[in-house]
């Protein structure tokens, strides 16, 4: 059992018959892991999980004497995550006159795909490796050898690279990370990025859907919002004089250009929120800034810009609901809008669609309806949008690639270039059909290219106003 404490710390606790056992020293991780590595309190959860299911786990299927540490997480990982073996346990009754077992299930997993499995081994790895580091185990699962493809991708992507100042080889071999011995399971590296929503079927999405769902969706698939960023936003965040909306992370020092107050000073002080522990806004992510240098948005069309201000007029600000809080996206009691329950509603709008439009190898729109059957959740319509200014990027020579490139990540809120440039690799594996989304973008609405070459330029000029500065 995960326990939630002060500050958005956690503890586990597992019952064995009468025993009680809570992992070695799993607290002070935790404790590390929010101070000295700045995670976040859905991060720590996640973390949490993870090691209450392998707890869980080891308490019914002991080490055995011999075994290693790596031999026995290859075993979890095998009988449980691969496997899919559930804990059954099994309860006698006798009263004396009848005598029964009852089996209970007491623990599942629902983990699927290779990288949830790689990410939540990495997690148990993690925690054993704080254990050694502390001197609380002799169990080590890194060898002697130093991870130099690491430390050379983190030296690339580091503030520092652009001064030219690196660790020396010499030191990295003292203080260099070194390889784990836990190998992960091979995996697809192209993720989920070619699960796109497909912008053939956009404006019909947008078409089928009340206000408040059209303007997420336009946030995400035409802004390139993450869910969490999008449902971040406030009243206080849309400039209707200069046709500009922001997004602001809750928990940050930042603030929007039409009210100068820190966004978590605004939430503490007027609503008596603290989005670091308050639910349901503690389980609302915000993770990088949108845009990674902080200003307005930029949707992929002026069309879809405008369609994003007439719909706020259809959405109603109802005086007590904006006096629980200011955001923008509200269930019908007025509460906070959850991603769960966003992802509710779109997956309903994407079941519709895909009955409407059933997968037909004959049909002349085959590549758009399959891209709509592959297509999860409402982040697939992040992807589309990334795909889409990927793709202005290698078909408009007026922009070129390496603007296109620094474009795209600006407005995707990506630290790492490569999370980008995933969307270019994409786009050139059937680009014949992408550069149709030019055409979709171009039909009746005047392209957003000229807009896109305008926010470059403006981007430097706009840089240390006030909605990029902190309070």
């Amino acid at each position: 059992m995960i326990v939630e404490l002060e500050d958005g710390m956690f503890d586990i606790y597992v019952k064995l018959k009468d025993i009680v056992v809570s992992p070695a020293n799993f607290k002070i991780w935790i404790k590390f892991l929010k101070d000295n590595r700045n995670l976040k309190y859905l991060t720590l959860k996640r973390y949490a999980h993870a090691i209450n299911k392998f707890i869980t786990w080891t308490l019914h299927k002991p080490r055995e004497a011999e075994e290693s540490l790596l031999d026995y997480l290859l075993r979890y990982r095998k009988d449980f995550l691969l496997e899919r073996n559930s804990i059954i346990v099994k309860d006698k009754y006798d009263n004396g006159e009848i005598s029964f077992t009852i089996e209970r299930i007491i623990l599942t997993n629902s983990t699927k795909s290779f990288n949830s499995i790689n990410l939540e081994m990495g997690i148990i790895e993690s925690y054993f490796t704080f254990l050694k580091e502390i001197g609380a185990s002799s169990d080590s699962l890194q060898s002697d050898e130093i991870d130099w493809l690491y430390e050379k991708n983190k030296s690339s992507s580091s503030v520092h690279s652009g001064y030219g100042l690196a660790m020396r080889d010499s030191l990295l071999e003292i203080y260099g990370k070194k390889k784990s011995i836990l190998r992960p399971l091979k995996t697809n590296n192209s993720g989920n990025e070619d699960k796109f929503f497909p912008f053939h079927f956009f404006y019909e999405l947008l078409d089928m859907s009340d206000s408040q769902e059209k303007l997420l969706y336009l946030l995400c698939g035409g802004a390139g919002a993450r869910v969490g960023q999008a449902l971040s936003l406030t009243w206080l965040d849309i400039d209707y004089e200069n046709k500009e909306v922001y997004l602001i992370d809750p928990r940050s020092d930042m603030y929007s250009p039409l009210l100068e107050i820190p966004r978590i000073s605004l939430l503490k002080e007027r609503y008596n929120i603290n989005p670091n522990t308050d639910k349901p806004h503690v389980d609302i992510a915000f993770k990088y800034p949108i845009p990674l240098e902080y200003g307005p948005l930029t949707f992929i069309t002026h069309y879809l810009e405008s369609e994003v201000f007439k719909t706020f007029r259809y959405i109603v600000q109802i005086p007590e609901y904006v006096a629980k809080h200011p955001f923008v996206f509200t269930t019908s009691t007025g509460n906070r809008l959850s991603v769960v329950q966003a992802n509710r509603l779109f997956n309903k709008r994407l079941k519709q669609l895909k009955e409407k439009y059933p997968l037909n190898p004959e049909d002349e729109n085959y590549f758009h309806t399959k891209q709509l059957h592959k297509a999860k959740g409402i982040h697939s319509l992040r992807h589309m949008f990334a795909v889409a200014i990927a793709d202005i990027g290698l078909s408009v020579p007026e922009i070129g690639i390496d603007t296109a490139r620094a474009l795209t990540q600006n407005m995707l809120g990506h630290k790492n270039p490569a999370s980008t440039e995933v969307y270019f690799k994409v786009a050139n594996l059937a680009k014949k059909y992408y550069k149709s989304i030019i055409k979709e973008i171009e039909d009746g609405n005047k392209p957003a290219i000229a807009q896109l070459i305008e926010y470059m330029s403006l981007r430097q000029t706009k840089k240390g106003n006030y909605h990029y500065g902190k309070k």
